[in-house]
């Protein structure tokens, strides 16, 4: 892609981050994003500003395995070293974990076809001090059978107004919910949440919802219910971002890296 006498070239890269540590992805003229921190270092490692575009803007707190952005940088620029260079720059709770050149067509946006979140649970007595702001804690017991039960209602092309939040700026609130699926391996419970896209903590209200069913205080059909009525209640239980992970994003017309996320081998097979 040709910019002025530079050739430039479009290349995608996959991003991870601890999300207690910034205000949301998306950049901010006061706060510290996860955008902010990416837009300085590709400045201090180019020379230039670099417009980014995202995958899909995490909000406060939540973390990201694998966020995928696309910028367009000089062809001349080694990859590898540009890898490097940016790890060295960006504080420690971000990491760029690959960087890899697209057709000047990719959109890490609108090439997208899919984005999965897992939302991670401890359930024990006590969260182990390591885990903090990583994992939510339930210290009562959930039902995985029925929590996958109450999933399974859902699941398909819907409106799914009553699971946004208030400020969602979608055009609309139809998605396509092709996966809430719950499992458990020891203390260790996972929900996995794929979509074409997401509304506003929809995620986070979907997994607080089916909580208030597994706690008893909401009927196995109650989440079916709100999607129904399309309202969304004015005490809508939210679970808290730090237990929520942007797991990966699907792009099936475009070869991706993958890494394995460090939960992975917790996940039952």
């Amino acid at each position: 892609m040709g910019k002025g006498l530079t050739s430039f070239h479009r290349v995608a890269m996959g991003i991870s981050y601890f999300g207690p540590d910034f205000s949301g992805f998306q950049v901010q003229k006061q706060g510290l994003a996860v955008g902010n921190v990416l837009e300085k270092a590709l400045f201090q490692i180019s020379g230039q500003s670099i417009p980014m575009v995202c995958a899909g803007r995490t909000d406060v707190g939540v973390h990201a395995h694998e966020q995928v952005i696309h910028v367009d940088v000089p062809e001349s620029i080694d990859l590898k070293a540009w890898t490097f260079g940016m790890n060295r720059i960006l504080p420690r709770s971000v990491r760029v974990l690959w960087a890899i050149p697209v057709p000047d067509d990719f959109h890490a946006r609108f090439s997208a076809v899919a984005r999965q979140y897992r939302y991670i649970i401890f359930q024990q007595d006590f969260l182990p001090v390591h885990l903090q702001n990583r994992v939510y804690h339930s210290y009562r017991p959930i039902d995985i059978q029925l929590m996958n039960q109450a999933s399974s209602m859902l699941l398909g092309e819907h409106d799914f107004t009553a699971f946004q939040a208030h400020g969602c700026q979608a055009n609309h609130a139809r998605r396509n919910l092709k996966i809430l699926h719950w499992q458990q391996n020891g203390p260790w419970i996972f929900v996995t949440v794929k979509a074409n896209a997401f509304l506003y903590r929809m995620v986070r209200n979907l997994v607080g919802t089916m909580l208030k069913v597994a706690w008893g205080y909401k009927s196995l059909e109650y989440p079916y219910e709100l999607l129904v009525k399309m309202q969304r209640p004015e005490n809508m239980a939210t679970a808290p971002a730090y237990g929520l992970y942007l797991d990966c994003i699907d792009y099936p017309e475009y070869t991706m890296p993958r890494q394995v996320a460090w939960y992975n081998a917790l996940l039952k097979e």
